[in-house]
């Protein structure tokens, strides 16, 4: 092999493994936003709907009432 071929191999490594370096830092460092665990969304009857998310993040709704 010449010196030519491995500074390709060589390169061509860095590059890879750059790219690999970029796609796992992209997958794991993007944020989501949160939203609030408990939020009024409407009006009932002088009442309070109020959204809440449980840990399976599914959307419940009760009503808070004065």
């Amino acid at each position: 092999m010449d010196p030519i071929e491995r500074n390709q191999i060589i390169a061509t490594s860095i590059i890879v493994a750059a790219m690999f370096t970029l796609l796992f830092y992209g997958m794991f460092s993007t944020t989501q936003e949160k939203s609030p665990k408990f939020q009024v969304v409407d009006k009932y009857a002088n009442c309070d709907v109020i959204r809440y998310t449980d840990t399976t993040q599914r959307w419940n709704y009760l009503l808070k009432c004065p």
